[in-house]
């Protein structure tokens, strides 16, 4: 468009000019050395601007035979990069749908129009592994590491590889390698992943404490690092680390409390204890709550589980009252608290197995009442029988339940995969999701 206007603009001068000139009568002479030429005004106008004419004509002409080669070079690519980007949507699709044989054609095309690129060599790993081609996919992979924005995921992906062959070293190597190219906390939640299936623990701790991992996943990765340690100030240091990482993680408030609780700090135990109740009343806070310090009587363990009781009043606080009460005999005031807790809502199979564990402590002064106990005792099991479950740790790949948290499920070897539920939901498959080969950046 500008170009446009400038050649309006110098034509209507010269317009102009050439109108200008066929008004006036004087002649024109031109010389050079010897030679001479005389014209009229009006036609040395006609014949100097058809000169500037002709000179711009040549410029233009000369111009296209030097600009034609760039032209049709930026013709040509871009006609590959669309074509390119066809066979890219088209491999994504075939991908998306299931068919191999589409894909595999439509990433050899990307790779042809467009090159060995990040996103042409990641399509083609990913096709060569839903066509079962290891050897293609590991071709492709180890290519897709030595191309610009391609070493993370190539290497995460050679990782992921190694890690389902069963080589842990090799794979934590890869991602090693990775996250010195780039820091990313993908590529930590992965080398995390595979510490974990190594059960080093440490390892893993040290990890999560590089990228600040904060929340559950940190509780338990500390917490299974302090279990592994023996007693003493380290241990208590984790276990300390564990519960501030997620206070509402029972296990890991369970175990700091009860480490206070073993070395005589009672202020320290019944503040950690008060905070983890409130954060969520849990078995295992009211199994350490239920522990005795040396000395300590159990009217002493019922007194201090009041006081922590009446801090977060409930069904759960009135079970573990009973449970104390029980301990300490006191079999009205046990009595009392169950029936509290059931108005307050709980249903589940301990009420009546507390229940039924009531009636068989509780003295009886004759053989009737041996007999009205041995009969409660029935009737209680019974409904324990058919009362709801009470929640378990469960392991989400496989099922397994467990009373307490352990880091590793014995049943199918998958580390920290407990998770606290009242039913068995469908197992899945074990899997690193954090080592998924991550597309790169287009």
């Amino acid at each position: 468009m500008r170009r446009a206007i400038v050649l309006l603009v110098l034509l209507g001068l010269a317009a102009a000019g050439a109108w200008w000139l066929s008004g006036q009568n004087h002649e024109v002479e031109i010389s050079a050395g010897t030679w001479s030429a005389r014209a009229s005004a009006p036609v040395a106008g006609a014949l100097a601007v058809g000169s500037v004419l002709l000179v711009a004509l040549l410029a233009l002409l000369l111009r296209a035979v030097f600009v034609m080669p760039q032209r049709m070079s930026a013709w040509s690519n871009r006609h590959r990069r669309e074509a390119g980007d066809r066979a890219i949507e088209e491999a994504l699709a075939a991908l998306a749908a299931g068919n191999v044989g589409e894909a595999r054609r439509a990433t050899t095309l990307a790779r042809a129009k467009l090159g060995d690129r990040a996103l042409t060599l990641w399509l083609d790993s990913r096709a060569a592994i839903a066509a079962g081609d290891e050897a293609g996919a590991e071709a492709a992979l180890k290519k897709l590491a030595r191309v610009p924005r391609g070493a993370v995921p190539g290497l995460r992906g050679l990782a992921s590889r190694a890690a389902q062959a069963g080589d842990n070293t090799q794979a934590r190597r890869l991602l090693a390698d990775a996250t010195r190219t780039v820091r990313a906390p993908a590529l930590a939640e992965a080398q995390i992943e595979l510490a974990l299936r190594a059960r080093d623990w440490s390892g893993a701790l040290n990890l999560a404490r590089g990228m600040s991992l904060a929340g559950r996943r940190r509780a338990e990765i500390t917490l299974a690092a302090a279990m592994a340690l023996p007693e003493g100030d380290e241990r208590v240091a984790l276990l300390r680390e564990a519960a501030g990482a997620d206070a509402s993680f029972a296990p890991a408030t369970a175990g700091y409390a009860a480490a206070l609780l073993a070395r005589g700090e009672m202020r320290r135990f019944r503040r950690t204890l008060r905070e983890a109740w409130l954060a969520g009343p849990h078995p295992a806070l009211a199994s350490v709550a239920l522990q005795r310090q040396p000395g300590e009587d159990a009217r002493a363990v019922a007194a201090r589980v009041a006081e922590l009781a009446q801090a977060a009043p409930g069904a759960a606080s009135h079970l573990l009252r009973a449970r104390a009460e029980v301990n300490a005999g006191q079999w009205a005031e046990a009595r009392r608290q169950v029936a509290a807790a059931r108005e307050a809502g709980a249903r589940t199979r301990s009420v009546h197995l507390l229940l039924a564990e009531l009636a068989e402590a509780e003295p009886a002064n004759d053989d009737a009442a041996r007999a009205k106990a041995r009969d409660a005792v029935r009737e209680h099991l019974r409904d324990a029988a058919m009362a709801p479950p009470d929640a378990a740790w469960r392991c989400r790949v496989c099922g397994t339940a467990y009373e307490t948290w352990v880091p590793v499920c014995d049943a199918c070897g998958t580390a920290l995969s407990l998770e606290w539920s009242t039913g068995v939901s469908a197992p899945g498959t074990a899997q690193l999701p954090a080592l998924a080969i991550a597309a790169p950046e287009a």
